[in-house]
């Protein structure tokens, strides 16, 4: 199995320090098959860039016919010297791998997981991000004990500026449209800067492939950059219909809850969903919800999204193609409180 697990990888890690504060980091590696890593560079939302070195082995021969395995990545400490951190992980297969830091939780040693995926497309150039694509990023909100989930889509030149818009939920209180600008520049390796003053600062991304990427927002946002494909003439609401599967995702902090189930969404407008609860309060088995479905931009694949069963409120939908939607609460918590701990996430067929 070691020697499947070769080439050039990115990947984008979520989790908390030693006293619980939000920690989140992208970055890439480079894996040679027989068990060494090598060209490593992280960038985290602390604002600190460096490169690492490490190894990797799986556990046994189970282990291996498995997937899991152990990973020990050197990193360089800003004062000399070095910290090593053990990890352990599991191969989905050679393109996809789920990862954390498998250490107990102390002062230099934070708790992380997250994914890696295989990069395609090396060397990378401005080029490689080029026309529509949908994003998220999950946060903690500066409103304590809450989170902040954006979706949006935008569209690159493919040289070094973008025109996008975007849905946020920061701690119950909505923006439901923001229009931004932005420059971006990219590295061969994939590393990749996204500045505008309209997103408050620079975002960094490591591309896995085209149009798509490992996505650090400002603060310590975490999420991912996906392509859009939308059908010819743009997006129609009878292009949304079939059996959707969801589920929250990331939720950063003990008063949020976790969901999954399914969303039916019948080609006319209307939807209904089933779903499976739990937080720290209580836990629901089949919830059912009801509602109404509108697209409002056939161009950038946005969508209103109305619940009016069991309660009213509204959510925007951005598309990557028809069968895969990004969805995000627009209310204020006053008339939602569902929306102080959001955690947003793909739908997919």
């Amino acid at each position: 199995m070691a020697s499947k697990i070769t080439g050039d990888y990115a990947w984008g890690f979520y989790g908390s320090d030693m006293n619980g504060a939000r920690m989140a980091a992208v970055g890439r590696m480079h894996a040679n098959g027989v068990a060494t890593l090598s060209a490593g560079e992280m960038d985290t939302n602390q604002g600190v860039r460096t490169q690492f070195t490490g190894s990797f082995i799986f556990s046994s021969a189970t282990g291996s016919a498995n997937g899991r395995g152990t990973m020990s990545i050197a990193v360089p400490n800003p004062g000399g010297g070095t910290s090593t951190f053990p990890a352990t992980f599991y191969a989905v297969n050679a393109n996809r791998i789920f990862f954390f830091i498998s250490s107990q939780v102390g002062l230099d040693s934070p708790l992380l997981l997250g994914e890696i995926r295989r990069q395609s497309g090396v060397p990378f150039s401005s080029s490689s991000l080029n026309g529509a694509a949908v994003f998220y990023s999950n946060d903690l909100s500066d409103s304590p004990g809450t989170t902040k989930a954006i979706i949006g889509q935008f569209a690159a030149n493919g040289s070094s500026s973008m025109n996008g818009e975007m849905a946020i939920s920061d701690g119950g209180t909505p923006t439901p449209k923001a229009l931004f600008t932005a420059t971006y520049s990219i590295s061969i390796n994939g590393r990749s800067l996204f500045d505008s003053a309209d997103i408050g600062g620079r975002a960094i991304f490591y591309l896995t492939g085209q149009n798509t990427a490992f996505l650090l927002w400002p603060g310590a946002g975490l999420g991912m950059i996906e392509p859009q494909t939308l059908p010819v003439g743009g997006l129609k609401t009878s292009d949304l219909a079939g059996r959707y599967l969801v589920a929250g995702t990331q939720v950063p902090v003990s008063s949020g809850s976790a969901f999954s189930g399914y969303v039916d969404i019948d080609g006319a407008g209307n939807w209904t969903s089933t779903v499976d609860i739990s937080s720290q309060f209580n836990s629901v088995v089949d919830l059912t919800n009801a509602g109404l479905v509108s697209v409002s931009s056939a161009t950038t694949g946005r969508v209103t999204m109305t619940v009016t069963v069991p309660s009213t409120f509204n959510q925007v939908i951005y598309a990557a193609t028809p069968d895969k939607l990004l969805v995000v609460d627009v209310d204020p918590s006053t008339s939602n409180t569902g929306a102080l701990f959001q955690a947003t996430g793909f739908w997919e067929k």
